[in-house]
């Protein structure tokens, strides 16, 4: 089994919704595994923590998409700051195996040109 992620990195405005998808090749189950995503190489820096069959932790703002019969962990983050940009990991553990994949979160600020009329 392997973890299946993008090679580029996402990139999102601020104020934003993304997706930082992650599934599981070949498409498994994933209601009885443990998913961990967690940001920056931290362990400690959790984001979200989905076990027995529901999510026991998350930070505000943040959830699975859904689709974990077909093996889709992927997270959904709402209402981006450029805090939320770095470096995040998919970590996904059953009794006999586990694996992790990471892809960068690049937030990105549109600045607005003003008219002559605004100045």
């Amino acid at each position: 089994f392997s973890i299946v992620i993008p090679s580029a990195s996402v990139s999102a405005l601020v104020g934003s919704s993304v997706i930082l998808p992650c599934g599981i090749s070949p498409a498994l189950n994933a209601r009885t595994f443990e998913v961990h995503w967690y940001k920056n190489a931290l362990y400690q820096n959790l984001v979200l923590l989905y076990k027995g069959q529901k999510v026991l932790e998350n930070r505000n703002r943040v959830t699975l998409i859904g689709e974990l019969d077909k093996g889709n962990i992927s997270l959904k983050l709402d209402n981006l700051t450029l805090i939320d940009g770095g470096e995040y990991f998919c970590f996904v553990k059953t009794i006999s195996w586990y694996e992790k994949g990471s892809m960068t979160l690049l937030v990105k600020v549109v600045h607005r040109m003003l008219s002559s009329r605004e100045r």
